[in-house]
C-alpha cells in the first residue's frame, strides 16, 4: 500500500468533520483532491472506509479501525519531527489542549501567554469540550492534554492535579440554611440545587458531594 501521511490526514479530517467539503477546507486542499486520494486508498486496499450515503458521512466498522491506526501513525510522525527538532535544539511542533468550559476562561489566558513566551515556535490548538468527549479524544490521541475537574478515575490516563477549589453554597437570605455558618453536604436539598446539566463533570461531583456528608461553608 502506498498511502502517505497526507491521505491519512484526509481520512482523519473526514472522520472529524463528517463532511468531505469541510475536511478539505481544514486540510487546505480542494474537495476533489481529498476525495480522490481517499478513493484511491480504498480501491488499493479493496475496502470502504466511509459510507458516503449517510448524512453526515460515517466510517464503516472496518473504517473505524483504519482511522484509529491512521491517527496513531500521524501521532508517531509528529513525534519523530519533534524528536529531530529537540535533538537539534529547536523548539517547534504542535500541541492540542482540550478543556472543560467551566475552567477555560480562568486557566487558558495565562497558559497561552506562558506558552507563547516559553515556547514561541510551538503551535497551540485549544478547544472546549465536555468531560466525556475529552476523555474519548485523549484516548484516541486527538487531544494531547486536557484540563478537567478531577478525580476522573480513568486508570489509563495520567492525572496531574493543577490546583484545588472549595465547594461553596450560595443561599438565598430567605432560605432556612442562610443563618448557618456550616452546612453538612447531605443536608442540602438536591431537588432545589441549581447545577450543570447532564454530561458536565461538575454536576456529578456536586451530587456525590451532597451524599458524602462532608461540610460546606
Amino acid at each position: 500500500m502506498k498511502a502517505n501521511l497526507s491521505t491519512l490526514r484526509y481520512i482523519v479530517a473526514v472522520d472529524t468533520y463528517r463532511n468531505f467539503v469541510k475536511a478539505a477546507e481544514a486540510c487546505g486542499v480542494t474537495q476533489p483532491t481529498l476525495s480522490i486520494a481517499i478513493r484511491n486508498m480504498e480501491e488499493e486496499l479493496d475496502v470502504t472506509i466511509f459510507n458516503r450515503n449517510s448524512h453526515p458521512v460515517r466510517p464503516t466498522p472496518l473504517g473505524k479501525k483504519i482511522i484509529t491506526m491512521a491517527r496513531a501513525a500521524l501521532r508517531s510522525a509528529s513525534q519523530i519531527e519533534e524528536l529531530v527538532q529537540s535533538e537539534k535544539g529547536e523548539d517547534g511542533g504542535e500541541v492540542f489542549i482540550g478543556t472543560i468550559p467551566t475552567v477555560a476562561p480562568y486557566v487558558l489566558p495565562g497558559l497561552i501567554r506562558e506558552m507563547r513566551v516559553s515556547h514561541p515556535k510551538v503551535k497551540m490548538k485549544v478547544a472546549e469540550m465536555r468531560t466525556g468527549v475529552l476523555i474519548e479524544k485523549l484516548r484516541s490521541g486527538e487531544v494531547d492534554m486536557a484540563i478537567m475537574s478531577t478525580p476522573l478515575e480513568e486508570k489509563d490516563l495520567l492525572e496531574i492535579p493543577l490546583y484545588y477549589e472549595k465547594f461553596l453554597a450560595y443561599i438565598s437570605p430567605d432560605d432556612e440554611f442562610y443563618a448557618k455558618d456550616e452546612i453538612a453536604a447531605d443536608e442540602l436539598p438536591t431537588d432545589r440545587l441549581w447545577i450543570l446539566e447532564e454530561g458536565h463533570c461538575l454536576r456529578s461531583q456536586v451530587l456525590n458531594f451532597c451524599h458524602s456528608g462532608r461540610h460546606m461553608h
